[in-house]
């Protein structure tokens, strides 16, 4: 992944050079119970899907001594989350 810090970097494939990092990221999800069965033979598509909650905590850091990290401090709450059995294309009946 690379952070060109604008977009005209972006684009142009110019500014500092990457550093290779190591990330990790641990996501928790949590079932709400409350389920829902979406059905669309028209688009092609359903399954079984399940409300969540979901938080995450990541840190990354590389050879040169720089870490970041979310872990002990603070966690991400995810506010809109799901868990899904989805069919779809070919195997859509």
């Amino acid at each position: 992944m690379f952070d060109y810090f604008t977009v005209a970097n972006a684009i142009l494939r110019t500014g500092p050079d990457p550093i290779d990092a190591t990330a990790s990221v641990d996501i928790r999800w949590t079932g709400t119970g409350e389920r829902l069965q979406i059905e669309n033979d028209a688009a092609g598509f359903g399954g079984h899907h399940k409300n969540a909650s979901a938080t995450i905590e990541w840190s990354a850091e590389n050879a040169e001594g720089y870490f970041f990290s979310t872990v002990n401090s603070s966690v991400t709450t995810v506010t809109h989350a799901f868990t899904a059995h989805v069919r779809n294309g070919v195997f859509h009946p």
